[in-house]
């Protein structure tokens, strides 16, 4: 869409609307002039402020239609069949793609006869420890200094279950699934998406020979999270969606689904799918069981307000993403410091369009503190768009300054080994 017809059409919106310009100026937190010559065609409309327009002159999406880039005129597909989801996770095949050098992955392993002479047993419950810590190390270390601890427990796991009677291969391919699952996490963590899904698909696999559908289906939440920070909202949406018609699928893993899922719409638009996935999301919420194995986030105490926030922030709605993503700030503990930054960054960027610096300026620099020890990818894609968003503040010698300490954080790149 060209932007005189994108002009015309905010125009004609905020007439409809009864605003004048230096009203709808101070509702969307830009200035006049650059309403202006948006409005006359000699400036390019932003998704996110097509979107904040959206939602302050009640057009029902259809400024963030007509904005580039946009994804919101086509909806996604409701109702991609499971098996095409599963495609999307191929056999896993040997490969360093994922990790470099001494940490490639673990080879495939014959799943043969019975060693009597192994506890297994034993080494399950010794090794599932392990994990554990690893992940509780996860939420503080740079992933580069978790992976090397944790691709061999992997390893470890899968040579195991080669020569381990029927039950206990069970439970060791389990613990190996879920071990590949988080150097899933790690390896997105360090900036490197096509290992992250190397390792979602081994870990897939994993599942699928232990009979674990409930990881194969979470597998398929987590590729749908590759997607969403990839911007891809539509794939985003058509992985979470197949996991409706999984069997075996725990009402834990199905909200998460949905909450992805949520994501996905409120990433091209799609407001009301949107908020009809959260809704379901909170029903099947309702219905986990605290003791079944989590999979997931496990530190943050209101994952749906998080999750709620976040869309709101991509759907334009300013003031609720920022009551949501506060509220789910305030359930994250301190010692989980990644997640912390993640919605922190997160909340920072609503202050921000809302044209709250101060606020947003605390946020970022409560993160910046942290950024050096996590070496996240996750947290620097977030405060990539927060070091764009601040351009607009160019008169503003506090925005110059956090720009510039952005800067500097931004050039300590995720470390690949």
């Amino acid at each position: 869409m060209s932007r005189r017809a994108f002009g015309a059409a905010l125009r004609q919106a905020r007439l409809a609307a009864g605003l004048s310009l230096a009203e709808l100026a101070r509702q969307v937190h830009y200035t006049k002039g650059h309403l202006s010559k948006i409005e006359n065609g000699h400036k390019q409309a932003t998704v996110a402020l097509a979107r904040r327009c959206d939602q302050v002159l009640h057009a029902r999406g259809t400024l963030s239609a007509l904005a580039p880039s946009s994804e919101a005129e086509q909806a996604p597909n409701q109702e991609t069949p499971a098996g095409n989801a599963i495609a999307a996770l191929a056999p896993w095949q040997p490969t360093t793609a994922g990790l470099h050098g001494e940490h490639a992955f673990p080879a495939p392993q014959p799943w043969g006869s019975a060693t009597a002479s192994t506890d297994h047993r034993g080494a399950a419950d010794g090794l599932a420890v392990v994990l554990d810590q690893l992940r509780v190390l996860g939420r503080s270390l740079a992933p580069h200094l978790i992976l090397p601890m944790l691709v061999p427990q992997v390893g470890v796991l899968g040579g195991l279950a080669g020569e381990a009677a029927a039950g206990d291969r069970t439970r060791l391919l389990t613990l190996a699934a879920r071990g590949a699952e988080f150097a899933g996490w790690m390896t997105q963590e360090a900036g490197d998406h096509v290992g992250a899904g190397q390792w979602t698909r081994r870990a897939a696999d994993l599942a699928l020979h232990a009979g674990d559908r409930d990881m194969v289906a979470y597998c398929l939440v987590r590729d749908a999270e590759l997607r969403l920070y990839d911007s891809d909202g539509r794939s985003t949406v058509e992985l979470t969606t197949a996991v409706r018609g999984f069997d075996g699928v725990r009402p834990r893993t199905r909200a998460l689904a949905a909450h992805r899922e949520a994501q996905g719409h409120a990433l091209v638009g799609a407001a009301r799918q949107c908020h009809e996935a959260l809704a379901r999301a909170e029903e099947l919420w309702a219905q986990s069981n605290e003791d079944a194995v989590a999979l997931g986030s496990t530190t943050v105490t209101d994952l749906g307000s998080a999750v709620a926030g976040w869309c709101a922030f991509d759907l334009g709605d300013l003031d609720r993403a920022i009551e949501l993503l506060g509220v789910g700030l305030a359930g994250i503990p301190p010692s989980s410091p990644r997640i912390r930054a993640l919605f922190g960054t997160r909340l920072a960027l609503a202050h921000e369009a809302a044209g709250e610096f101060a606020e947003a300026e605390r946020l970022a620099r409560s993160v910046l503190d942290v950024v050096p020890a996590i070496r996240s990818a996750t947290v620097r894609s977030q405060l990539l768009q927060l070091a764009s968003a601040l351009r607009r503040h160019s008169h503003s010698p506090g925005a110059l300054t956090l720009r510039a300490d952005l800067a500097d954080a931004l050039r300590v790149e995720p470390v690949h080994r």
